[in-house]
């Protein structure tokens, strides 16, 4: 006895698979489309690149401009001509801190208490300091003890003027003029007012008919210790 088997396959299922082979070819990218791609990617890339290098000149050049200007602010050139000195900004008035304070303490009878005022912060301009720092001109005015730091062949490294009364050392008595080596701290500790007092006692005022009887002293002259600025 003689059998056989097989599996027929229509042309149908052929055509079938060649079309959806065909179909995930057409998905895939051709040569010439991932050239394209990959061209417009670098030129992307590249105009990025630029843009940054572009933003680092730029900010290179903004970081020198402003080193160059804060150098040219804050560099000091020397001059022997005062009318010729650069300008600078030197400080406020204003204090960065101000107020008040008091205290009281009693014991057997006796009472102290102190009052005090405070500012931390800004500077004066001390004009009566500058008056006894002149040259010499002023004749019978009293001078300032800093006058005996001033500059000298033996002693160059001081910040006070030479003393002298040539017109062509100190033109217009130049070494008087508003400068900021006569500004000072502002810096106080004030006290207001001082009360020491005693409250008798009862006991001893009771006799006299006296419900209370207290003695007192006070200051309200306003001692001022001026705070060095650091």
């Amino acid at each position: 006895m003689v059998s056989s088997t097989g599996t027929f396959v229509s042309c149908k299922d052929y055509d079938d698979d060649i079309d959806n082979l065909q179909e995930q070819i057409n998905k895939l990218a051709t040569k010439e489309d991932m050239t394209s791609q990959i061209a417009t990617l670098q030129a992307a890339l590249t105009t990025a690149a630029k843009d940054a290098s572009d933003a680092l000149a730029k900010a290179t050049a903004a970081e020198t401009a402003a080193k160059a200007a804060d150098y040219a602010y804050t560099k000091k050139e020397l001059t022997t001509d005062i009318t010729k000195a650069t300008q600078y900004d030197c400080g406020s008035t204003l204090p960065t801190i101000f107020g008040g304070f008091g205290t009281s303490v009693a014991a057997y009878g006796f009472d102290l208490s102190a009052q005090f005022s405070y500012q931390l912060g800004g500077k004066i301009y001390d004009g009566q300091y500058q008056a006894l720092m002149h040259n010499g001109t002023s004749q019978g005015s009293a001078m300032h003890k800093d006058l005996l730091n001033a500059w000298s062949e033996t002693n160059k490294n001081s910040d006070i003027p030479r003393l002298s009364q040539a017109a062509a050392d100190d033109p217009g008595i130049g070494s008087q003029t508003t400068q900021d080596r006569f500004l000072t701290s502002s810096n106080y500790l004030c006290l207001n007012n001082l009360t020491l007092g005693y409250t008798f006692p009862k006991a001893l005022i009771r006799p006299l008919e006296l419900t209370n009887l207290r003695i007192d002293v006070h200051n309200d002259t306003q001692l001022f210790y001026y705070l060095l600025s650091t």
